[in-house]
């Protein structure tokens, strides 16, 4: 019985191991659990002018999420007043 060695087998069997090890371990540094910051504040507006709250309410928001913040609630508490929660990805 003569044993046939193919190169081309070895060569395309290693890379198939490679690409399954490579997988199996980019899978497993996703499966740690994400941490998340959280904030939650509470803005007082310019009771002077409403009429330019909204503004100053989407300035804020605005400024969160160019900080990488994800909005997770924002709510008008009172004419004057609003309250913004925020998360985003512990470093």
């Amino acid at each position: 019985m003569k044993i046939n060695f193919q190169f081309k087998s070895l060569v395309l069997g290693a890379l198939l191991g490679a690409v399954a090890v490579i997988g199996i371990a980019a899978d497993k540094q996703s499966s740690r659990p994400i941490v998340w910051e959280v904030q939650a504040d509470t803005y007082d507006l310019h009771a002077s002018q409403p009429e330019s709250n909204d503004y100053y309410w989407s300035q804020e928001l605005t400024r969160r999420a160019s900080q990488g913040w994800d909005i997770v609630s924002s709510r008008r508490v009172s004419d004057s007043t609003v309250e913004i929660v925020t998360k985003r990805q512990k470093k």
